[in-house]
């Protein structure tokens, strides 16, 4: 029991002496920003859309009208930029094509998680939490999504999620393979990488 009493009121006392960091303020990203994509990634980007709104589906409480909300018309021409969902579904409705809203928002997304990607790392900040409030703020305004949900939120964060699982694995590769170049083993590749 003093175990316990102790152990919370240093972190009551940790939480007075540190100070609070202000959130960083990022650029706000508009539609010519994302304009900077090549067609193969504004294709990667729209997959991945999809891949992120199957995701809150199975996992958060979402009603069928928010989803459906989210969706690319099924009686309407195909999204523009949905060939890899075409010619990856292995079934029809395999893929899912988001709305236009969906897409653009998510591009936005990726246009702030590249730009500002490595300064976030660096700051003692909920990164997470920075880029989703930061987004927001202004992606989803004058969008058709319901709000009773909160969908766009949840989409924001599982993008955010899947894409800082992705940037995590590509960077412990490149320090992998950059390690394994260099030196000829793993201590010495060890010490090298904590100087």
């Amino acid at each position: 029991m003093d175990f316990l009493s102790y152990t919370k009121k240093k972190c009551e006392q940790r939480k007075e002496s540190s100070v609070p960091v202000p959130a960083p303020v990022l650029p706000i990203v508009t539609s010519a920003h994302i304009e900077v994509f090549s067609l193969w990634e504004k294709y990667v980007i729209y997959d991945m859309c999809g891949a992120t709104l199957a995701s809150v589906k199975k996992v958060n409480k979402v009603c069928e009208t928010c989803y459906v909300s989210c969706l690319h018309p099924k009686d309407a021409e195909p999204h523009p930029f949905s060939v890899i969902c075409e010619v990856n579904a292995i079934a029809e409705g395999a893929l899912v094509e988001v709305s236009d809203e969906v897409y653009t928002a998510l591009a936005k997304a990726e246009f702030l998680f590249r730009e500002t990607r490595t300064e976030l790392l660096t700051m003692k900040v909920d990164v997470h939490r920075v880029l989703v409030d930061a987004l927001n703020e202004y992606v989803w305004v004058g969008c058709s999504i319901p709000k009773c949900h909160d969908i766009t939120t949840k989409i924001l964060k599982r993008y955010f999620s899947i894409r800082w699982n992705i940037h995590g694995k590509k960077a412990s590769a490149e320090v992998k393979a950059a390690s394994e170049a260099v030196h000829a083993s793993k201590s010495i590749a060890r010490h090298a990488l904590i100087q």
